[in-house]
C-alpha cells in the first residue's frame, strides 16, 4: 500500500479526524519504542532470524491492513513501519 493512502484508509475506517490523528501518533510511538528494542532483538535471535522476522511481519501487515477493523488496521499498520524498520537496520548491518 502507498504511504500516501495509509492515512486516507485509517480516516475511512475511523471516519473522524481527529481520531486518524490520534491512531497514527499511537502507532507512531510503538514504533518508535519498537525500533529502540530492534539491536535488543538482534543479539538476542541473531542477525538473519532478524531479517525473516521482518519479512514475516511485512507479509502480516499487508494481511492485516486488508481488514476493514480500526483495530485491526492499527496492528497491520504498527506491524509495517516495524518491518520497514527492522529490515533496514538488518541489511544495513550485513
Amino acid at each position: 500500500m502507498l504511504m500516501s493512502m495509509i492515512p486516507l484508509q485509517a480516516f475511512t475506517l475511523t471516519g473522524d479526524v481527529q481520531v486518524t490523528s490520534a491512531l497514527l501518533f499511537a502507532v507512531s510511538i510503538g514504533d518508535i519504542v519498537a525500533a529502540l528494542a530492534l539491536p535488543a532483538l538482534i543479539r538476542y535471535i541473531g542477525l538473519y532470524p532478524s531479517y525473516l522476522v521482518s519479512c514475516a511481519a511485512m507479509v502480516a501487515s499487508a494481511a492485516l491492513m486488508a481488514v476493514v477493523q480500526v483495530w485491526v488496521f492499527s496492528i497491520g499498520l504498527f506491524l509495517h513501519a516495524f518491518a520497514i524498520a527492522a529490515a533496514e537496520l538488518t541489511l544495513s548491518l550485513s
